[in-house]
C-alpha cells in the first residue's frame, strides 16, 4: 500500500510540473484526483450538557408520620421541633418554616403551609437569623440530653393528625 501511494504522488507532481510547463503554452491543465483513501476524522467532542436544576417546589413539602416534639429556648424565647429533618418553630399558636430563603406559616406542623413576609413573622422570630435559631435549638438540646431526668425545660407535643 506505501508502496502505491508514492507512485501516485509521484505521478501528480509530474503532472503538475507538466502542467506548468503547458500553462506557459497558454494550455491549462486541471487535475483532479480520488485516491479512494479513507480518512477518519473524530467529531468534535463536545461535553453532555449539565442536567436541568430539580424544580424548586413553591411550598413547603414536609411529610411526617409522627408528632415532632418541639424544645422551648428561653433565649429565643419560643419552641424550635427536635428530631426531624426540618427546622420548624412553633410561635404562639402557629408554626413556621424557613424553606428556600422564604418563611411559610401553618396552623399545624405538617401543614399546608402559606408564604408571609418578614413583615407577618412574629416579633420573636425576627430577632434571630435562620442560623441562630437552629444554633440555640441545639444548644437547649444538648442540655435536655446531658440533664435527661432532671431536665427542667418547656416541650411543646402537639397531637398526631
Amino acid at each position: 500500500m506505501k508502496g502505491k501511494l508514492t507512485a501516485i504522488v509521484a505521478i501528480v507532481l509530474a503532472m503538475s510540473v507538466a502542467a506548468q510547463a503547458d500553462d506557459k503554452k497558454e494550455r491549462r491543465l486541471r487535475l483532479n484526483m480520488d485516491l479512494g483513501v479513507p480518512v477518519q476524522t473524530k467529531p468534535p467532542q463536545t461535553p453532555s450538557p449539565p442536567p436541568p436544576p430539580a424544580p424548586v417546589p413553591d411550598v413547603p413539602q414536609v411529610k411526617l408520620f409522627a408528632a415532632p416534639r418541639f424544645i422551648y429556648t428561653p433565649v429565643l424565647e419560643f419552641y424550635v421541633s427536635t428530631g426531624i429533618p426540618y427546622d420548624i418553630a412553633y410561635v404562639g399558636r402557629d408554626y413556621y418554616i424557613f424553606w428556600h430563603g422564604g418563611w411559610f406559616k401553618s396552623s399545624f406542623y405538617n401543614g399546608p403551609w402559606t408564604a408571609v413576609t418578614p413583615q407577618m413573622l412574629p416579633r420573636a422570630l425576627v430577632k434571630y437569623n435562620y442560623d441562630q435559631v437552629k444554633f440555640y435549638r441545639n444548644k437547649e438540646f444538648k442540655k435536655y440530653s446531658q440533664e435527661r431526668e432532671r431536665y427542667r425545660g418547656k416541650w411543646h407535643d402537639p397531637p398526631l393528625r
